[in-house]
């Protein structure tokens, strides 16, 4: 279960029982306003994340930047703890062909979008969208650091992404946005 409208998992559980499911209602009921959530299936798998610059027109071609690991909390809240980018061992070409396909499905989205997907323990190679978030996410923090230049200025230019903007990483980042040049062990 977790919040219609939502961020950073808040309100967000895993529930594995009745009670739980009870006691996760009651939590969002209890906020002021009240917090309408939705319930959704678990799929077991790995949550990433890509950010993209999606030109005006589309046609031009968007530019995706490359894909981010995001660390979670494994209490069931999903808690985001932040990031690695790269992602390392992650089928690049499905992912971005997701990213295509939601961008061209959903009219006036544009300039830098992120994209938090699941790619499910099953099927990898089949990832499934999370949420879009039509705005600068914590990975910005990450991204920044890893581009040779400015990044804003693509964006602003309505530019593509030349492949040689990105230094190699790997760069791990928290959720406040701080960013580590030495990757710290997962959760």
């Amino acid at each position: 279960m977790k919040p219609r409208y939502g961020a950073g998992s808040t309100l967000t559980q895993l529930c594995w029982s009745r009670a739980e499911y009870v006691a996760a209602v009651e939590r969002c009921q209890s906020t002021s306003p009240p917090t309408a959530a939705i319930v959704q299936p678990y799929v077991p798998g790995r949550a990433i994340s890509i950010a993209a610059l999606i030109p005006d027109p589309l046609e031009a071609g968007l530019s995706c930047f490359p894909v981010a690991e995001q660390r979670l909390l494994d209490d069931g809240s999903f808690g985001y703890v932040g990031g690695l980018i790269p992602a390392f061992d992650v089928p690049v070409a499905s992912i971005e062909e997701t990213v295509a396909r939601c961008a061209a499905a959903i009219p006036g989205l544009r300039g830098y979008v992120g994209f938090d997907l699941l790619l499910p323990s099953l099927s990898p190679e089949s990832p499934i969208l999370v949420e879009i978030n039509p705005r600068l996410t914590t990975s910005y923090v990450a991204y920044r650091r890893l581009a040779v230049g400015r990044l804003t200025q693509y964006w602003l230019d309505q530019q593509r992404l030349p492949p040689e903007i990105w230094n190699d990483g790997p760069l791990s980042f928290t959720a406040d946005g701080v960013v580590r040049t030495s990757v710290p062990p997962e959760n």
